[in-house]
């Protein structure tokens, strides 16, 4: 039985003839990521206007995340920092 990827490979660096089973630590680099990164990098060196689009941003996951769960937006905490 074939099963269907939630995400294509195409959607990811470097997957084209692989089949990917490591999604610990190292999961495979999407691409849209790369465009995200090059926008977060911009933000940073924009001092402080970039550090408000930064948490404009996240506010506005906050309330996706919060209509998509059915919760407050306020109930959903991001942490800078995991390590």
């Amino acid at each position: 039985m074939a099963s269907k990827s939630l995400i294509p490979p195409a959607d990811f660096v470097g997957l084209d003839a692989v089949t990917h089973l490591c999604t610990g630590g190292e999961a495979p680099w999407l691409k849209g990521q790369s465009e995200v990164y090059a926008e977060f990098a911009q933000y940073k060196s924009s001092g402080d206007r970039g550090r408000r689009a930064i948490y404009a941003r996240g506010e506005r996951c906050r309330q996706r995340m919060g209509q998509l769960w059915g919760v407050p937006a306020e109930r959903i905490a991001f942490t800078p920092s995991s390590a």
